[in-house]
């Protein structure tokens, strides 16, 4: 079984990486694409407790499944459930590898910009070993979490930024999310 692997803060979750989800499904005919919120940030950036984040990542894979008739689009907990408050990409993909069974094929959906650096990461030669890497093209339609927050915080819309469910789950939180990010 080919199984894509989409790792990220998703502080918050976006349409942009609903569409790289798609893409991987549709165009990578992967078998399974799973969405791997981080439990911490590399860099010490303020995240959303992981419970939020992880949820409104559930409601994205409901999401993707529900728009194609099928239960491939999946939530992983592996980073809570390894603790931590950083945990290395080679780690968490060697957790999801021992978890799901070596025969399987992971595939790491990875930003262009970011897939330039990776010799360079922590554990690269491990992580390597466990994933074949699908380096993704970041749009230039400007979607990220960033806008998202700052659209928030400024009471501007974002509906055309993040889906149904977690817009009103975003605007249901704002004030506690707003302060949360500072």
């Amino acid at each position: 079984m080919d199984i894509g692997i989409i790792p990220g803060s998703f502080n918050p979750i976006h349409v942009g990486h609903k569409k790289v989800a798609s893409y991987l499904w549709s165009t990578h005919m992967m078998d399974e694409v799973i969405f791997v919120p981080s439990f911490a940030h590399p860099y010490g950036k303020k995240l959303l407790p992981f419970e939020y984040r992880y949820n409104m990542c559930l409601m994205t894979a409901d999401e993707l499944n529900a728009e194609r008739n099928t239960k491939r689009f999946r939530v992983s907990d592996v980073e809570r459930r390894i603790g931590g408050t950083c945990n290395l990409t080679c780690d968490t993909v060697e957790r999801l590898f021992t978890e799901t069974g070596s025969q399987h094929r992971f595939f790491m959906a990875i930003g262009q910009d970011v897939f330039i650096d990776l010799p360079r990461w922590e554990g690269f030669d491990k992580l390597a070993h466990y994933v074949s890497f699908v380096a993704i093209t970041r749009r230039t339609d400007g979607i990220s979490s960033t806008l998202v927050r700052n659209r928030l915080r400024d009471g501007h819309p974002i509906s055309d930024l993040v889906i149904e469910s977690v817009e009103c789950c975003l605007m249901s939180h704002a004030a506690e999310f707003i302060d949360h990010w500072g």
